[in-house]
């Protein structure tokens, strides 16, 4: 599984994702968060786990790896 960046394809609609977030605060923009979201694109916006995550955007998403089995 590779990172696919936002700008090129989106995921299935409310399909959880683990997704990179940018912490553009900094003098050069980093990579801060990796969590779990999904896309909403009703209200064209990303839905995430992370507390305060609203404040940096999200640059990369990753299908979910599948469950460990027993």
């Amino acid at each position: 599984m590779e990172w696919i960046e936002v700008n090129q394809q989106l995921p299935k609609n409310n399909q959880p994702v683990l997704i990179l977030l940018i912490d553009e605060t900094e003098t050069e923009p980093c990579y801060s968060f990796i969590t779990v979201g999904y896309y909403c694109p009703i209200e064209n916006t990303w839905i995430r786990d992370l507390e305060h995550s609203d404040d940096y955007p999200v640059s990369h998403w990753m299908p979910l790896p599948e469950p460990p089995k027993q």
